[in-house]
């Protein structure tokens, strides 16, 4: 791949985007996301149709 489509790649799509697969919609993982947290998860769900794409783990502190 040469560096213009690199570039012209890069600026589509931002990394670590999340997309809905119900309802198409796309934000950044730090994004408008609904973000509930229960249990040591955060379960992420979309903030258009209320489908839920993901659970991770909770983030934890690293220091003090």
């Amino acid at each position: 791949m040469c560096d213009r489509t690199a570039q012209k790649v890069s600026t589509r799509v931002q990394k670590a985007t999340l997309f809905c697969p119900s309802c198409g919609h796309a934000s950044p993982i730090d994004g408008d996301w609904v973000i509930e947290r229960t249990g040591g998860e955060e379960v992420y769900s979309c903030p258009d149709c209320a489908e839920q794409l993901t659970t991770r783990p909770l983030r934890v502190p690293l220091c003090c």
